[in-house]
């Protein structure tokens, strides 16, 4: 099996010792679905098989020709890594599978810095949390803020209505 993030070749991952995203991959090669069965939908070289949902992030498995006249499967591929023609590919399919945007929540980042409430240094967690958490749960951010490291104004500002969220 390869990997389409870096192009390796992956050895020594088995059923029993995969996590995630390679268990899927071993189980779906262990089926031996014939490329017939899977309706690919080819642009060139480049193959769509299908869209699916793991939790809120949208998966798709792709496929491709190669010169030695093999097809490689990459499966469970994430809209991160989707670039160039991989996701002029997808463009229709993942806008169709796209599931109602309500059904996961909205969360609000507040930094506790006094630094960087007080301007003297650029707050870097907060977007980097932002990031994590949209990246890792599909969940988006509706609101950021940074508030000094005091009780009070942490609790002003939560109460205040201005970071409404629903406690998760």
């Amino acid at each position: 099996m390869r990997d389409l993030r870096n192009g390796n070749q992956v050895k020594n991952v088995t059923r029993a010792s995969s996590r995630r995203l390679w268990h899927y991959a071993i189980m779906q090669k262990e089926n031996d679905i014939s490329m017939k069965d899977l309706k690919v939908k080819w642009q060139g070289n480049l193959g769509f098989i299908k869209h699916y949902r793991k939790g809120p992030i949208t998966r798709t498995d792709l496929c491709q020709r190669v010169k030695d006249g093999h097809i490689r499967i990459y499966y469970g591929v994430t809209e991160d890594g989707l670039h160039g023609p991989w996701r002029k590919l997808t463009k229709p399919q993942s806008k169709v599978n796209k599931s109602e945007p309500d059904k996961y929540p909205t969360v609000a980042v507040l930094t506790i810095s006094d630094r960087s409430a007080q301007g003297l240094r650029k707050d870097l967690s907060g977007p980097a949390v932002v990031h994590s958490i949209h990246r890792l749960t599909g969940w988006n951010c509706t609101k950021t803020d940074i508030v000094s490291d005091n009780v009070s104004k942490i609790s002003a500002k939560l109460s205040a209505g201005r970071m409404k969220t629903k406690s998760i």
